[in-house]
């Protein structure tokens, strides 16, 4: 699959910049192309380049000027897109140059015209090496080589700003068989950015790439998927997935870490992606997609899609899987999707319907989920439900991430919730409606868990083994710190003798969080009051200061519910016999949470 992107704007929204879009996909491959991978090889029929091609136009369509999409779609996929079929041209060499010269004749048109071009190029389906020298991204009779990708492409569209996406077997000495015979060429994926993308850009710097180029693996298409595993990623992130910060604009860094993200779990090599990826040289925060592009009344928002939800994948009527998020605790995303008869949210608490109104909004927490249907898979599509989209996404997952990429520039987080265009006349508003509320930007405001559990600790009472207690508490959930806060009744007893605890606490903690497992460590303060008993003698009370260094941890047992432990070396000041005293009380707890 290769793409070529251009920083896209809708010519209503932007009357200053024009989306044009060529878009092709192939399932069959040439002979030439084929016999050229080895002696007598065939190489098998893909089954869902055409549904690649087609749910990529889709996307493209509402916002470019002019989309061309070269596929020949089979009969499953025809039923799934029946008005493309109206607009789609076979994917030859012929259809090829017949698109480019008159996407060359806009972009022209926009230069003298002043305004500013964008170009979207899309190619899915197979690939191979030919004569044994130059990679061929194959068409119906021939192949896409460097040379035709630069001189008969790139040459003559020459749009402002180009996003160079590729995912295929061959794509310049990237070799990444989608298919399941063809011979694999190692490639160390260092290599592959230098001979791809270095190469490409050195010669165009106005074009950025994204490279899907892992090393081993023999198919990167998956039934569940109806797609190549990397366009549904990459759509997966343009709806909104990808959108870290939250500004309705995805830069490349975004998507990249996004698409790291998704594959990073993936054990099993034949279904791992590894992705190589640089902006432009000419702006390297450019604008890969705008949420704000398109038609307003084709679309519907769903907002506020929390990471405590798992795992989310969002599909229509028809069975087609639009996208997969997995967030960060602490993490909302917004979706843009198609505004279909139906649209059917799968999460860790079930599956929901809903049934969206043109134009309209949902709230995520508004939806009510129920048992979800099963689907049976096969040991790679296993592999592939383990593994991919199994890392959370989110700020704390891109800041690692993009840190180790020194070609990008990272986006900025702003401490509001940025509104991005509410209901223009010809553009979708993705943003968050003014009346949500927005995210925790503030330590004080950060989500947390509730805490309840038993516990143990020391007495002061040197007769008293130890006593028993009840806790009662909040913790932060978000990476990072935040404040905690806890309520402590203990109580202890032997013949003749009893004691009673109550303490409140507060303090600070800084967190951190490895897929569903969340660890702690802080300092709390507190005051509170003890009681001993001794029999026939009256009661005595005291006041009550304590101190202590905290660590706990949590494991979650569902999207809100979760089992905690935590230990605390509690220092104690009180009064007794008159006098001033000090101790040490170390005290255990346990107990189960749940995220409010």
């Amino acid at each position: 699959m290769l793409a070529l992107a251009v920083d896209p704007g809708t010519t209503e929204a932007a009357p200053d910049r024009r989306v044009h879009a060529l878009i092709i996909g192939n399932n069959q491959v040439p002979p030439a192309v084929s016999e050229a991978v080895g002696p007598g090889a065939v190489l098998d029929s893909l089954q869902f380049a055409d549904d690649d091609a087609a749910a990529f136009f889709e996307l493209i369509s509402a916002v470019s000027y002019d989309a061309h999409l070269l596929t020949v779609m089979d009969r499953d996929t025809q039923t799934l897109y029946p008005r493309l079929t109206a607009v789609a041209r076979p994917p030859s060499l012929k259809a090829l140059r017949a698109a480019v010269t008159a996407i060359a004749a806009e972009i022209e048109d926009d230069r003298r015209s002043g305004r500013r071009s964008t170009l979207f190029v899309f190619f899915s389906g197979h690939g191979a090496v030919v004569d044994g020298q130059s990679a061929a991204l194959a068409l119906l009779d021939g192949g896409i080589t460097q040379q035709v990708l630069y001189d008969e492409i790139l040459d003559p569209l020459a749009a402002d700003t180009v996003h160079l996406l590729v995912d295929a077997c061959h794509a310049e000495s990237v070799v990444r068989p989608r298919d399941t015979r063809a011979e694999t060429v190692t490639v160390a994926a260092a290599d592959a950015q230098a001979l791809l993308v270095r190469s490409t850009l050195a010669r165009f710097p106005h074009v950025g790439a994204i490279v899907a180029a892992a090393g081993n693996t023999q198919s990167h298409e998956w039934d569940v998927l109806r797609h190549g595993v990397f366009t549904h990623e990459l759509l997966s992130g343009l709806r909104g997935a990808a959108d870290v910060n939250r500004d309705g604009k995805i830069e490349y860094s975004e998507l990249y870490a996004f698409l790291g993200a998704a594959n990073r779990d993936v054990a099993d090599a034949r279904a791992r992606l590894a992705v190589v990826a640089r902006p432009p040289d000419v702006d390297r925060r450019s604008v890969v997609w705008d949420l704000n592009w398109g038609r307003h009344d084709r679309v519907v928002r769903l907002t506020r899609v929390p990471g405590r939800a798992g795992l989310v994948r969002i599909e229509d009527g028809a069975g087609r899987l639009l996208v997969s998020f997995h967030g960060e605790a602490g993490f909302d995303a917004d979706f843009l999707l198609p505004a279909s008869a139906g649209l059917y949210v799968r999460a860790s608490m079930g599956e929901a319907r809903l049934a969206p109104k043109p134009g309209g909004s949902i709230a995520f927490d508004s939806l009510t989920f129920g048992k979800p249907t099963e689907r049976a898979r096969g040991s790679l599509g296993d592999a592939l439900q383990r593994g991919l989209f199994a890392s959370e996404f989110g700020p704390s997952y891109y800041n690692g991430f993009v840190d180790q990429a020194a070609d990008f520039v990272p986006v900025t987080f702003p401490t509001t919730t940025p509104i991005l265009a509410a209901d223009p006349p010809a553009a979708m508003a993705i943003a968050v409606d003014a009346a949500e509320p927005a995210p925790p930007s503030k330590p004080w405001r950060r989500p947390l868990r509730l805490m309840a559990g038993v516990g143990a600790s020391s007495t002061v009472a040197r007769e008293l083994d130890g006593s028993a207690g009840l806790r009662l508490g909040v913790r932060p959930v978000a990476p990072g710190g935040g404040w905690l806060a806890s309520l402590d009744l203990l109580r202890a007893s032997r013949a003749g003798l009893a004691e009673s605890r109550i303490v409140v606490s507060g303090g600070w903690a800084w967190m951190t969080r490895k897929r569903s497992f969340s660890g702690w460590a802080g300092a709390v303060l507190g005051g509170g009051a003890i009681a001993q008993e001794v029999a026939g003698d009256a009661t005595h009370w005291s006041g009550l200061l304590m101190a202590a260094p905290t660590v706990g941890g949590s494991l979650d047992l569902s999207s809100r519910l979760g089992a905690w432990i935590e230990g605390e070396l509690l220092v104690l000041g009180l009064r007794r016999d008159g006098s001033s005293a000090s101790m040490l009380a170390p005290a255990a707890w346990l107990g189960l949470s749940l995220a409010l």
